[in-house]
């Protein structure tokens, strides 16, 4: 009698949870907007690039145009940044993606890739300012019926000399309509 009484709940709490699962994935494709905030890693100096590799900490803003395709834009920070002249600064990468998502209902994880356009500024130096061309690899994990944890790699090109960089972002989004 125990073990069917406890048979019965756990049939309950699994169902759900994937009820849950599954209303949170359908919040997440009817959002229109989400606000999060990042972290990355930045690895620099592949062809002539003139910052050495350091982190980044930023804001994250988007838009879902429609059901795959969102608009982003993010704001970095990078604290700590040495050129090739040994002058210690700081950047900020304004960075403009549109992203197509992967959307499957059966699952929580969303797989997505994306190009886009930035510019980044340097402190201490004008002639290293730069527009870049970036690429996007990543996968979102749905968190809640508000929230996604998401794992981003940005190949980054120099549109005007002969650099490339690259980005590992890790963020926390929060969506709603």
């Amino acid at each position: 009698m125990k073990f069917r009484f406890f048979t019965l709940v756990l049939c309950l709490v699994l169902s759900d949870s994937l009820l849950s699962a599954s209303e949170a994935k359908q919040r997440f494709q009817e959002s229109q907007w989400d606000l999060g905030v990042l972290g990355g890693a930045i690895f620099e100096g592949y062809q002539g690039d003139t910052i050495n590799n350091t982190g980044a900490l930023g804001i994250h803003a988007g838009y879902r145009i429609d059901p795959s395709i969102t608009a982003n834009i993010d704001l970095l920070f990078l604290p700590n940044v040495v050129h090739e002249d040994d002058e210690n600064g700081q950047a900020i990468d304004t960075i403009g993606l549109v992203n197509y998502e992967y959307l499957d209902l059966e699952s929580d994880y969303v797989p997505y890739i994306g190009i886009g356009i930035g510019y980044r500024d340097i402190t201490n130096t004008v002639s290293h300012d730069s527009w870049n061309l970036y690429g996007s690899l990543g996968v979102k994990y749905i968190l809640d019926n508000n929230s996604t944890l998401y794992l981003d790699a940005r190949p980054r090109f120099n549109l005007e000399r002969n650099e490339k960089g690259a980005y590992l972002i890790l963020g926390v989004s929060r969506f709603f309509n």
